[in-house]
C-alpha cells in the first residue's frame, strides 16, 4: 500500500513539474540558452585569467563581444526573413504553378490504377494561397519577435552565469558546509566539461554545415543563400528532422527558381550528401561514445521538449538530454538510466 502511494506521489510530482516547465517557459527558455552560452565561453575566460589579465577587463570584453555577436546574427536573420516575406506572394504563385503538372500526373495515376479520384489541385491551392503563406510566415516572425523581446532576459541570465561560474569551487564548498568534498567538485567539473564539449562540437559542426550549404547554394545561384545557410546552422541543433528541413527549404526555393529538373535533383543530392556525411560520420567521430545518445532517446527528447517548449525546446532537447545523462551517470543508483540514454560503443 505504501509503495502504491509513493508511486502516486511521484506521478503527481512529475505532473506539477511538467506544468511549471510549460507555464514558466518564458523565463526558463532564456535561462537554458544563457547557461549553454556561458558554458561555451567559460573556458575562454579561464584562459584569459591564466594569462594574468585582470577580471575587470576580461568580463566586460567577453560579455560585450558575445552579446553584440548574438544580437547581430538575430538582426541579420530577421532582415533576411523580412526580405523573403516581401516576395511571398510571388513565391507561392510560382510554387503552385510548378506543382500543378506533378499533381495532375499523380491524380491521373491514382485514378487509372487505384480507381481513386482526388482533387489535389484544389488542396494544393488552399495550402499555397497567400493567406496560408502569410499566416505561416507571420507565426514564424512572431517567434523571432518573441526571441528578440526576451533577449534582455537572456542577457541578464548570461551575465550572471558568466561572472559566477568561475567561483564554483568556493560555492560548492560553501554549500557542502564545513566538510570539503572533492567528489562533489569533481562531479561538477565532469558535467561542466561534458556540456562544454557537446556544445562546442555541435557549434563547430553546425557552422561547418552552414558554410557548406551556403557555398553550394551560391554556386547554383539559389536566392536567399545566406538565410538557408543560417537556417541550416540552427536546424542542425534539432535532431533527425532538423537536417531534413534544412535540405527541403532551399530545394523548394530551387524549384521556384529553376526550370531544369536535373539542376534541382543535383542540388538536392549535394545538400543531402552534406547532411548525411556530417551527421552520420563527422559528428559521431567528434562526439565520441561518452556523449552519444541512442535513437530512441533522441526521438523521445525531441518530442518531449518540443511539446513542453515548442521550437526552442527542440533546439535545447539534445543538450538537456545530455545533461540528464551525465547527472544520472554520477549516481550509483541511477547510473543504469545514464546507460539507457547513451549508445554502446560500436563493435570492431
Amino acid at each position: 500500500m505504501k509503495f502504491a502511494n509513493s508511486k502516486i506521489e511521484v506521478f503527481i510530482f512529475l505532473i506539477i513539474v511538467f506544468y511549471l516547465l510549460n507555464i514558466l517557459s518564458s523565463l526558463l527558455i532564456p535561462l537554458a540558452f544563457a547557461y549553454l552560452a556561458a558554458s561555451l565561453f567559460q573556458p575562454l575566460i579561464q584562459i584569459l585569467q591564466n594569462k594574468k589579465i585582470p577580471k575587470w577587463l576580461i568580463y566586460p570584453s567577453v560579455i560585450v563581444f558575445s552579446l553584440i555577436l548574438i544580437f547581430i546574427i538575430v538582426l541579420i536573420f530577421s532582415s533576411s526573413v523580412s526580405e523573403f516575406v516581401q516576395q511571398q506572394d510571388f513565391f507561392a504563385e510560382r510554387l503552385e504553378t510548378k506543382f500543378i503538372p506533378i499533381i495532375a500526373s499523380l491524380s491521373e495515376f491514382l485514378k487509372n490504377y487505384f480507381g481513386t479520384e482526388l482533387n489535389l489541385n484544389e488542396a494544393l491551392g488552399k495550402i499555397l494561397k497567400s493567406d496560408f503563406v502569410s499566416s505561416s510566415v507571420g507565426s514564424f516572425i512572431n517567434a523571432i519577435g518573441n526571441f528578440t523581446s526576451s533577449f534582455i532576459i537572456f542577457a541578464f541570465y548570461y551575465i550572471v552565469f558568466l561572472t559566477t561560474m568561475s567561483g564554483y569551487k568556493q560555492y560548492l564548498n560553501y554549500v557542502n558546509g564545513a566538510v570539503s568534498d572533492s567528489g562533489m567538485i569533481e562531479n561538477y567539473e565532469k558535467i561542466q566539461n561534458s556540456i562544454f564539449t557537446y556544445v562546442k562540437i555541435k557549434v563547430i559542426v553546425s557552422i561547418f554545415t552552414a558554410v557548406l550549404v551556403y557555398v553550394v547554394l551560391i554556386i547554383f545561384g539559389v536566392k536567399f543563400a545566406f538565410l538557408w545557410g543560417l537556417l541550416a546552422f540552427l536546424l542542425n541543433f534539432i535532431p533527425i528532422v532538423g537536417s531534413l528541413i534544412a535540405v527541403i527549404l532551399p530545394t523548394l526555393m530551387a524549384i521556384i527558381q529553376f526550370d531544369s529538373f536535373s539542376t534541382i535533383v543535383i542540388l538536392f543530392v549535394l545538400l543531402e550528401s552534406c547532411q548525411i556525411i556530417i551527421g552520420n560520420i563527422v559528428e559521431p567521430i567528434m562526439m565520441g561514445n561518452s556523449l552519444r545518445l541512442n535513437t530512441i532517446t533522441t526521438m523521445f527528447g525531441l518530442v518531449f521538449w518540443g511539446f513542453i517548449w515548442g521550437i526552442p525546446g527542440m533546439l535545447l532537447s539534445m543538450p538537456l538530454v545530455v545533461i540528464f545523462k551525465i547527472l544520472f551517470e554520477q549516481s550509483k543508483d541511477l547510473a543504469f538510466l545514464g546507460r539507457i540514454l547513451g549508445s554502446p560503443e560500436p563493435s570492431k
